[in-house]
């Protein structure tokens, strides 16, 4: 049990790490410096979660990494960022996949009945605070779109 809940805070921690790199990539891709406030918000918000979790974890969050996946989403990021017109817009698109992608890992663990009550209601905040920024990055989009 324990070895399963240690394992599962291991993948907070790669997703978190993942949302930290892939938002700064983001933030450096970025033109506009309203959007890369934003990034840079969301980028801080990871390092903060990272802190509030290190109490449940033996383990550092630097220590766990980041996932495959994640990095090459980060790569594709340069991509999108050297085949856009809109810049700004992609980084934004695939933020919002990023966040598609913490949120379901959020979910996942969420199911664990093993976790302890304190932990869970740790990441059932963070939750809300995932799909708060997710929803932001969408209304952003939208307004980006509509400003072509």
């Amino acid at each position: 049990m324990e070895a399963k809940v240690a394992s599962e805070i291991k993948e907070i921690f790669e997703v978190l790490n993942e949302r930290i790199k892939g938002y700064e990539k983001a933030f450096n891709n970025a033109e506009a410096p309203e959007i890369k406030s934003i990034f840079e918000k969301y980028m801080l918000q990871s390092i903060s979660f990272e802190e509030e979790l290190r109490p449940f974890s033996t383990k550092r969050p630097e220590d766990a990494g980041t996932r495959v996946v994640g990095d090459v989403w980060r790569f594709w990021m340069d991509i999108k960022k050297a085949l856009s017109a809109n810049t700004d817009e992609a980084m934004i698109n695939a933020s919002i996949t990023g966040e598609e992608a913490a949120i379901d890992k959020y979910q996942h663990v969420l199911r664990d009945p093993d976790l302890s009550s304190n932990l869970r209601e740790r990441l059932e905040q963070q939750l809300i605070e995932l799909r708060g920024a997710h929803g932001n990055l969408c209304r952003l989009r939208d307004l980006v779109k509509e400003s072509h």
